[in-house]
């Protein structure tokens, strides 16, 4: 729709990341419009006595006017405030928000939105290099660490045999538990009872299973606390021993080793696998260190921050629980969960670091080259078994995706200068 230039317009900063848009246009601005909407209804309505689209239009008007003048009148306001947000140059995170309507037919429509945006940071040049932090400390890997990684390696060749009685769990040995959550009573989810098979050892199982199980027996038992995260309440879980069953691995020859790892001995094996278990320690110092960089920035440096993304976050993060409270059979009460409170907090978190993370790299001028994205897309094509050809035909194809993708690499870098600028490796 073209409509004549705008009478008036002001822009006032709510905060940070709020804009107010305050419009006045004085004359008859939407009466062609309203004349548009009547037509296309005049050729889709039905109405008693007439054929469909035979309606005369005086009748169509006494029905339908007020819903055409209203849908006339919205796309009005909407069209009108992009037109501001292009001229002022504003990037709005959602729809605007229109209120304190004053619409006088053929005569004034005036009118106030208001838009979130993602707000301006200022952060001084010198500000992560003139911080003092503890810098790393090699890691020495254990004797224990190392066999226990190389036996991880090598355990899809394992034979698999029950142990005794007496037989202590130690790392990779395979343990079917059963185990009951204790759920705080002031929660919407009831206390549930399940059976796993667990990994001893593994970081990655259910409630920290594979730690808290570990030097246990057959048939043991043994209660711990357990948090989803830092803002989660504590639970209490009951665990049992049911099976144990212990790791065998055969050797390997040469070609097997050279094969699958890249080496031609079981002593190559061990000093890979010794470099990478360095390497994860460096990598678990520098996200340890990312997180005091984020507390501290986000404690020194003021910032407004979107409720439309804390809200968009917070969703994404109630989905998952959802998915993995339904692993278990269970159909979370959404309205009372005193478990999401402690979650919105956390998206307002993730939402504020986002926020640094970007103005930094617009600071630093951070960019991705051709052949950073034809990295990222070799290690999708690697992750997920598919052909380098599929994978770039996908990302070219689709340019949000790209777009993620490019964002991911941008992400990664900029992470590593605020640990290089840190001056702690």
């Amino acid at each position: 729709m073209k409509g004549p230039p705008f009478m008036s317009h002001r822009i006032e900063d709510v905060n940070s990341c709020t804009k107010k848009i305050i419009c006045t246009f004085e004359g008859d601005f939407i009466s062609n419009e309203i004349g548009i909407e009547l037509q296309k209804k005049s050729k889709e309505a039905q109405l008693k006595g007439f054929r469909k689209g035979k309606a005369p239009l005086s009748l169509v008007a006494k029905i339908y006017g007020q819903e055409a003048e209203s849908k006339a009148l919205e796309r009005f306001i909407s069209e009108k405030c992009f037109d501001v947000f292009e001229a002022e140059k504003i990037r709005p995170l959602h729809a605007p928000m229109i209120a304190d309507l004053d619409y006088k037919p053929k005569e004034k429509i005036h009118f106030e939105a208001v838009v979130e945006i993602v707000p301006t940071v200022v952060i001084a040049e010198d500000y992560l290099s003139s911080k003092k932090f503890d810098a790393y400390k090699a890691v020495e890997v254990s004797k224990e660490e190392l066999e226990n990684a190389v036996k991880g390696k090598l355990s899809k060749h394992a034979i698999y045999k029950e142990a005794d009685s007496n037989h202590v769990i130690a790392n990779n040995d395979k343990v079917l538990v059963k185990f009951h959550v204790s759920v705080p009573e002031d929660e919407s989810i009831a206390s549930f009872e399940d059976e796993a098979e667990v990994v001893a050892g593994s970081e990655q199982s259910d409630f920290n299973l594979g730690q808290e199980i570990l030097s246990l027996k057959l048939n043991d038992k043994k209660t711990f606390s357990f948090k989803e995260n830092e803002s989660a309440k504590e639970r209490s879980v009951e665990a049992q021993i049911l099976e144990v069953k212990v790791q065998e691995i055969p050797e390997l020859t040469a070609e097997e080793l050279t094969a699958e790892f890249q080496v031609s001995s079981m002593e190559e094996l061990n000093n890979k696998t010794k470099e990478e278990l360095e390497v994860a320690a460096k990598n678990r110092f520098k996200e340890e260190h990312l997180k005091k960089i984020f507390e501290m920035m986000r404690e020194e440096i003021a910032c407004d921050v979107p409720k439309s993304l804390v809200e968009q976050e917070y969703q994404n993060s109630v989905e998952q629980f959802v998915q993995m409270a339904k692993r278990f059979g269970i159909n979370p009460d959404l309205k009372e969960n005193k478990y999401l409170e402690g979650m919105k907090a956390e998206a307002a978190t993730n939402v504020h670091n986002e926020i640094l993370l970007n103005q930094l790299i617009e600071d630093w001028k951070v960019e991705v080259s051709e052949d950073d994205v034809k990295d990222l897309m070799n290690l999708v094509a690697l992750q997920s078994g598919k052909s380098k050809e599929e994978v770039e035909s996908f990302f070219n194809s689709n340019n949000e995706k790209k777009f993620e993708l490019e964002y991911r690499k941008k992400r990664e870098k900029v992470l590593d200068l605020m640990v290089e600028k840190t001056n702690v490796l």
